[in-house]
């Protein structure tokens, strides 16, 4: 399989867990698309760093690291909380 589609595919299916925990602890909303957003990007990082031959623990790390950097950055912006 192509590994745009392997990327995407990853990236959609891990979009739904990410909604569904941000439903199980009440997040507003109007902040589900951001919160699918996340688990898709984050978790598409791993899975690009993981093709790239990096070991699972630091894809984890740098994927975790950069999406908790970055929505932590955009819920200032925002003006929502983190």
């Amino acid at each position: 399989m192509n590994l745009l589609l392997q990327l995407a595919l990853d990236m959609a299916l891990a979009a739904v867990p990410a909604v569904g925990f941000a439903l199980l602890f009440s997040v507003p909303r109007r902040m589900l698309g951001y919160c699918a957003i996340g688990g898709a990007v984050g978790h598409g990082l791993r899975f690009l760093l993981l093709h790239g031959g990096i070991p699972i623990e630091w894809a984890t790390l740098v994927a975790a690291s950069v999406g908790g950097r970055t929505f932590k950055t955009m819920s200032a912006s925002r003006q929502t909380s983190a």
